[in-house]
């Protein structure tokens, strides 16, 4: 299953960790004992990430609202054991049916990524100099031109501009 949450802003989780699985159930025990559900899987993906079937490339989920969930691939179908078979005529069933395995689903991550401000310049104009001088990002930067040839990302915090006239300013 996965939510879109407002608190992460890539997919770099996911570059070392490729296989996601949810908890198995437990097998059915004596004394007409049902077996315990396997765990949900909960996968945390930044608003905006799109998931796509891996062979066909289609849309399957746009997580574009905070909070939404999907669920990816179902689990499984629990068995019955022969305590299900047990009848009036038929005291020790020797019938069992086995419980059915859960999807597996091969499937891309996409992220769309939406920036408050973008940089535009001639080259060599200093435009990767500015972003990683002003956030945490860092590019390649070469003395000749069209060193840049995938866009560069960083984020900046907006520093809150103090009043003159505060206590916190000496007069």
């Amino acid at each position: 299953m996965f939510v879109a949450d407002t608190g992460l802003n890539t997919l770099l989780d996911f570059r070392f960790q490729r296989r996601l699985e949810g908890g198995r159930g437990e097998h059915g025990r004596g004394k007409g004992q049902h077996g315990a559900t396997g765990t949900t899987k909960l996968v945390r993906v930044p608003v905006g990430t799109r998931i796509l079937d891996a062979e066909s490339g289609e849309l399957l989920f746009d997580l574009d609202t905070a909070g939404r969930e999907v669920v990816v691939a179902a689990g499984g179908i629990g068995g019955r054991g022969n305590m299900r078979f047990v009848s009036s005529t038929n005291r020790a069933p020797r019938r069992v049916e086995p419980g059915l395995p859960g999807e597996t689903r091969e499937i891309r991550l996409e992220l769309r990524l939406l920036a408050d401000v973008g940089l535009v310049g001639f080259p060599n104009a200093g435009k990767s100099t500015f972003i990683a001088a002003v956030s945490a990002a860092r590019p390649r930067i070469a003395d000749y031109p069209f060193t840049t040839l995938v866009p560069n990302l960083g984020v900046a915090a907006r520093r809150r501009r103090r009043d003159r006239r505060s206590p916190t300013y000496p007069d």
